[in-house]
């Protein structure tokens, strides 16, 4: 199999022509033993537009993914196959995506995200995890997201894979499991969040929680429209327009590579 490995802020998927069975995908995922990767992407036309075939970790299919589409579009972008130029459409299962390329310098490849407009909800529940219990607020992305509020320092990696994945495995509230954002708000400006994805666990960003995040803070009045949200791998810009989501981030070719 021939692919490249691209990175969005950390989060690093495997991109490739070729089919793969869920078997390969796993085993070419698993970090120390083969290529390692939070997800692959397999390169795709569904009639005129590009389609983003994504895989977790796992070998779960994903209907979006933030950093991901990013990352696609810089493969599609390095390939020729579209130009900075073009409005680019890109198709996945939660439907096309409008994307805008910012900045194309080799080294400092920017993308701009139309993620549409969120499923508007702002009704806050509680759960239970382990010894805690959260105030969450559930949102879609592209993909399930819960975004849930917590102090400065309980905002550490030990905390968050902890409590997000007893969240995330919790089929009672949510049987095809979800996406935990934890969140602390610096200021109206800036969030700063981990993500415990699911079928990939504690990652460096997530571009749909970040959206997520954004979304619902500004419906909370915790922020403005427009803010920057720092994640493990760095920042990106989230901003809001007439509630439309734009997402805007940069993506890493990493290096290319061949495996058996």
């Amino acid at each position: 199999m021939e692919f490249e490995k691209y990175s969005g802020l950390g989060n690093d998927f495997i991109i490739t022509k070729e089919e793969l069975s869920i078997e390969e995908v796993v085993k070419y995922c698993e970090r120390r033993k083969s290529i390692g990767a939070d997800g692959i992407i397999i390169l795709k036309k569904k009639e005129e537009n590009y389609y983003m075939h994504f895989y977790n970790a796992d070998g779960s299919l994903a209907s979006m993914c933030g950093n991901g589409i990013r990352c696609y579009v810089h493969y599609l972008y390095n390939h020729n196959l579209v130009s900075k130029d073009d409005e680019i459409l890109i198709d996945t299962l939660s439907g096309i995506k409008k994307i805008r390329i910012i900045n194309d310098d080799k080294n400092d490849f920017w993308v701009s995200v139309d993620m549409n407009k969120a499923i508007n909800t702002t009704e806050i529940k509680e759960i239970k995890a382990l010894d805690r219990k959260f105030e969450y607020i559930y949102t879609f992305t592209g993909t399930d997201h819960v975004v849930i509020y917590i102090d400065k320092e309980d905002l550490n990696e030990e905390f968050v894979i902890k409590y997000g994945k007893n969240i995330e495995q919790n089929k009672e509230v949510f049987p095809k499991g979800t996406n935990v954002n934890f969140v602390y708000v610096k200021n109206m400006d800036e969030v700063e969040i981990m993500t415990f994805e699911r079928g990939a666990g504690l990652t460096l960003a997530c571009g749909t929680g970040a959206s997520a995040v954004g979304y619902i803070s500004n419906k909370l009045g915790k922020t403005n429209e427009k803010i920057k949200a720092k994640l493990l791998g760095g920042n990106l810009e989230i901003e809001l327009k007439n509630d439309t989501i734009y997402m805007n981030g940069p993506s890493e070719l990493i290096y290319k590579g061949s495996v058996e």
